[in-house]
């Protein structure tokens, strides 16, 4: 079932909120490329303290890789990075996740063979927690308390995400970085994953994020950037880019309304 665009998006509770706040992320030129393989070429981008931010596209874009090279896992070939004004561009994965910029998916690395319970507890001591109220607090906050007892590596992927978001807040993140989650049943923001990000935005956690579906974009972001051809040729609020018509861009409307995006504005069949 195609989307409607006549229909109103679903109002997130911070957006149109922070427009005074000062910018947390400043990317200027970012490039990361092997040989003549761009991943992603000339990003820049000011993303605001407290945002949601989405960068969305076709998954051949290579925006995913842009969250490896914001948290430090890959290098960028050329460009800046700034948080909160401090030039990181140079600054090893470990040294930003001391300096607040974090993504859980790649640097948090948990054991199938213990349990949801165990992992925490493992981790919370790793970096010198209180363990009984942390653990308790990481599971009520990720609403997991009924599979503490649960091997990690039986858990669904969903729960899997859930968890290592909620334990990349033991890091006390200024920013965290996510890929959203691709399952359609998953951009309801009753979801788990959602509920969970939305409230740790509410909590003054910055979010930039990856997607594939317009769902996400409509429902949970405060800006967006709309990638193609490897970089970015659009940003501003979901109203902006994709609710209200962009006769002037030709980048834009042709994958907003020509073949090559139009898989992104359909619901997949259960």
């Amino acid at each position: 079932m195609p989307i409607d665009f006549n229909e109103e998006p679903t109002a997130n509770s911070v957006t149109d909120k922070r427009h005074d706040a000062d910018d947390i992320i400043s990317i200027e030129g970012l490039e990361r490329h092997y040989g003549c393989r761009y991943l992603f070429h000339d990003v820049s981008i000011s993303i605001r303290e407290g945002n949601i931010h989405v960068f969305f596209g076709s998954i051949n874009t290579g925006f995913h890789s842009l969250l490896e090279v914001l948290s430090g896992v890959q290098s960028s070939t050329s460009g800046s990075i700034r948080l909160e004004g401090e030039d990181i561009t140079g600054s090893s994965e470990l040294q930003r996740i001391e300096k607040g910029i974090i993504y859980p998916s790649k640097r948090i690395n948990l054991y199938d063979d213990l349990t949801v319970e165990e992992n925490t507890e493992f981790l919370v001591n790793e970096l010198g927690g209180e363990e009984d109220n942390k653990v308790k607090k990481i599971l009520e906050k990720t609403s997991l308390e009924n599979d503490a007892t649960t091997l990690f590596g039986e858990l669904r992927l969903a729960k899997k995400k859930i968890l290592k978001i909620g334990l990349g807040t033991l890091f006390n993140p200024k920013v965290m970085l996510v890929q959203a989650p691709k399952k359609v049943g998953q951009y309801n923001l009753d979801d788990p994953i959602m509920k969970l990000i939305s409230s740790l935005n509410d909590n003054g956690i910055s979010f930039v994020m990856t997607g594939e579906r317009i769902e996400t974009i409509r429902d949970l972001s405060d800006t967006v950037s709309f990638v193609t051809g490897k970089t970015t040729v659009e940003h501003g609020t979901y109203n902006e880019i994709l609710y209200e018509e962009i006769e002037e861009n030709n980048d834009v409307q042709k994958i907003r309304i020509g073949e090559n995006r139009q898989w992104m504005f359909k619901f997949e069949d259960d």
